[in-house]
């Protein structure tokens, strides 16, 4: 019974992983040096958010 209880509970897991969404990226400005960043994250409260958002690390390809 419990192996087939983990074998269920691990196809859902690894099911609504496939569902997800790759994060989308930014470019951040750096209030004081301004220096730019391309990130898929807020890098905090001394950066500002610029354009976005891009599909690629790189932000050149746009998100629609």
């Amino acid at each position: 019974m419990r192996k087939t209880t983990l074998i269920i509970l691990s196809l859902f897991v690894f099911s609504t992983m496939s569902w997800a969404k790759p994060s989308p990226w930014f470019i951040y400005q750096n209030k004081q040096s301004g220096q730019r960043l391309c990130l898929d994250y807020d890098p905090g409260k001394s950066w500002v958010r610029m354009n976005g958002p891009y599909r690629d690390a790189g932000c050149r390809v746009t998100r629609r």
